[in-house]
């Protein structure tokens, strides 16, 4: 399937932005690409921007628009898998209906709470003792 060159011109903006990313990962990682691949990238894609704007039917575009997503290199792939997400993800909605139900327990003899009582104080001895 043969790509239009609006397609090729989105798919080299947003490896762009990778090849950027991969770059700035390197710094922690070490070298993952060469530093001018984003540059690269950016000056290629304006010039044949300028030239689609003037006149899309131009001979010479496809050739150049080719060439410009054989420079994507690995990230062109990456680049069409975010274009071909539908959107982001989704929150669910919460119910505020309904409010937790308190939690019940029983104090009897067994327990470290004394009968009668509504919680348990618990004091441990102060290392400075």
């Amino acid at each position: 399937m043969a790509l239009g060159i609006s397609d090729i011109l989105e798919i080299a903006r947003i490896s762009q932005y990778i090849a950027q990313n991969d770059i700035d990962k390197g710094d922690l990682f070490g070298a993952r690409v060469s530093p001018l691949t984003p540059k690269v990238l950016y000056v290629t894609r304006k010039s044949i921007e300028y030239i689609y704007d003037l006149d899309p039917s131009n001979d010479d575009l496809r050739l150049t628009a080719n060439y410009l997503y054989s420079l994507c290199r690995g990230y062109n792939l990456k680049a069409r898998g975010i274009l071909s997400e539908s959107g982001g993800g989704s929150v669910s909605p919460i119910n505020h209906e309904t409010a937790p139900s308190p939690i019940q327990f029983n104090v009897s003899g067994s327990t470290l709470v004394t009968t009668g009582s509504t919680c348990l104080l618990y004091t441990s001895p102060s290392p400075r003792d």
